[in-house]
């Protein structure tokens, strides 16, 4: 038996997190894994604190964050009950620590994703890229977007590769 939090964790939440290491840098490595690699300072998302702090800007005045990859950009609607973004494992896994909490294992994760009847996909058997949470939503009508991979691991179904037109 195991219990999961039923909702993502949020801008505002994370942002608790952040505040709290940013409070008191002497101990912000407590919560960290033991064996987080040496380059892995920090739990700021969006890697460095300069993006984290635009981002959360964005987050609290409700408004548009700018992602930018190169050749690709995007402006994605942010507010601060939007899931939080662009943590890694090292980050959620300090976050839960700091919660008093614990990631699930992969047997939790997987029990937890197929609901309690066991079926493939939360809502049912079939894919139904309309209640998949990919951000292929956040692709502004008229633009071009890079190739999305959308992976599904059930034997009976190849993975596929999915472009996005709009």
């Amino acid at each position: 038996e195991f219990y999961i939090d039923k909702f993502e964790v949020t801008v505002a939440l994370y942002a608790e997190f952040v505040e709290a290491l940013e409070a008191d840098p002497d101990n912000a490595k407590k919560w960290d894994h033991i064996d987080q690699p040496a380059y892995k300072q920090h739990h700021y998302p969006a890697g460095t604190p300069s993006a984290w702090k635009l981002y959360y800007r964005a987050a609290k005045e409700g408004g548009k964050w700018r992602l930018e990859d190169g050749e690709h950009m995007l402006e994605i609607e942010v507010d601060l009950n939007c899931p939080i973004v662009m943590v890694d494992w090292w980050d959620a896994y300090a976050y839960a620590n700091w919660r008093g909490r614990r990631l699930p294992t992969e047997q939790e994760w997987e029990k937890a994703a197929r609901g309690r009847m066991g079926k493939t996909y939360p809502w049912g058997e079939q894919m139904d890229y309309s209640k998949l949470n990919s951000g292929i939503d956040y692709i502004e009508p008229g633009k071009t977007a890079p190739d999305v991979e959308v992976k599904v691991q059930n034997a009976s179904v190849e993975p596929k590769r999915r472009v996005v037109y709009m």
